[in-house]
């Protein structure tokens, strides 16, 4: 398990990491979206990650398509010790389900491979100690239907890009299920020449609804992760 007094004599600063009692608060990131803010509470204990450790170190990371980018980063990262579990939690906050499923995903995977990156260095840090999950939290998913037409799959995938059918399939699992299963491979990581081991070959993503229009929410993340 991570100390948080080891944390803050690390090679990182200290105020990168926090110790948080009860309840964590991720801010949207992006000032002018209708969902402010949303505050993780638990029975357990928090450490937040602030994302600056991600956000100022963008500068070195590539860019190879246009989704795809490690200079994307999510809006939180915590550590949760609640009983005798762990967990590692990423947390994407966006207003509408239709921008969520456009960007949300991409910025988490990149997220997470770039966390395990700094993760790896800490000698208290052991990946089998932590499930692993991904939260994106928005206004509920609004079913569209997709066209199977062949010229409208052509049109979307030359404005979506390669990862067209991919936002489709996802978009059809969150809706029926509420949670999926991102695999690397679908967003091409293991081309990326990682570390062996240093990655799962995939992360599990929640999506949960912010009810009623509103700017923020409280969410119960031990009703979540039961």
């Amino acid at each position: 398990m991570i100390d948080i007094s080891h944390l803050q004599h690390s090679i990182y600063a200290p105020y990168l990491f926090k110790e948080m009692p009860t309840q964590v608060k991720i801010d949207n990131s992006k000032e002018n979206d209708k969902v402010k803010h949303v505050v993780l509470t638990s029975s357990g204990k928090f450490v937040n990650i602030s994302n600056n450790i991600l956000r100022k170190s963008k500068d070195i990371y590539n860019t190879y398509d246009g989704d795809v980018s490690f200079r994307k980063d999510c809006d939180g990262i915590c550590l949760l010790h609640r009983g005798d579990r762990k967990f590692l939690i990423f947390t994407e906050v966006k207003s509408s389900f239709s921008t969520m499923e456009e960007k949300a995903y991409f910025q988490l995977i990149t997220s997470y491979v770039r966390c395990k990156v700094f993760l790896s260095t800490l000698e208290d840090y052991t990946p089998s100690e932590y499930e692993e999950v991904a939260l994106v939290i928005s206004y509920p998913f609004v079913d569209k239907p997709i066209s199977d037409n062949s010229q409208y799959q052509e049109s979307r995938q030359s404005i979506y890009g390669k990862y067209a059918s991919l936002k489709k399939r996802y978009r059809r699992q969150l809706g029926a299920n509420s949670q999926l299963d991102m695999n690397v491979a679908d967003f091409e990581i293991d081309k990326l020449h990682l570390k062996n081991g240093l990655i799962n070959e995939s992360l599990h993503l929640i999506h949960i609804p912010i009810e009623n229009n509103a700017a923020n929410a409280i969410i119960n993340i031990d009703d979540i992760l039961p």
